[in-house]
């Protein structure tokens, strides 16, 4: 469920000089103004059910959109130039939410966001998990799917291509005392 969230410009604080342990009488607030070297880049446009930002929108219109998954604990898809609803009706959020589904379906179903904008401005980014050992897959915005492996220790052992090359190998070496 998306909640739309709608950003104040002003806070509202209230000081004293009173002494620990005493409260200060009821006075009226004021506003506090912003330092004037501050200068607004993005707001939240809204957060899914968990508190995760579903879609951000820059100052010059750009927004993004983020869909979570893994039960609302990684972000699985970041979509630059469509919003929330529009990402969010092209996917089985079920099948997102699971922490059960293989990589390989994580991956179909999140292509359809790639396809379902196909012809579009938007720029798609997805990411699969193996949840509590970390990412492994990435696929850009061009399709292009890097690969990323893990030994029984659940450490990064393999990041690979999308033709299943090793692009770079970990090792690790423990010296004892």
């Amino acid at each position: 469920m998306y909640k739309p969230f709608h950003y104040q410009e002003t806070s509202v604080f209230k000081f004293s000089n009173r002494p620990v342990g005493q409260i200060a009488p009821p006075v009226t607030p004021s506003a506090f103004a912003p330092d004037s070297r501050y200068e607004s880049r993005f707001s939240y446009a809204g957060y899914d059910v968990a508190g995760n930002p579903g879609m951000i929108v820059m100052t010059n219109g750009t927004t993004t959109a983020y869909l979570w998954g893994y039960n609302n604990t990684y972000p699985v898809a970041k979509v630059t130039g469509s919003n929330y609803s529009t990402v969010a009706a092209l996917v089985n959020n079920a099948t997102l939410q699971s922490l059960s589904t293989s990589d390989a379906a994580m991956r179909t179903e999140l292509n359809k966001i790639r396809t379902g904008l196909a012809g579009t401005i938007a720029q798609v980014t997805t990411y699969t998990y193996a949840p509590l050992v970390g990412i492994t897959s990435a696929t850009d915005a061009k399709g292009v799917t890097t690969y990323y492996e893990y030994d029984n220790f659940q450490r990064l052992m393999n990041i690979k291509d999308k033709d299943g090359n090793i692009v770079k190998h970990m090792d690790y070496h423990y010296q004892g005392n």
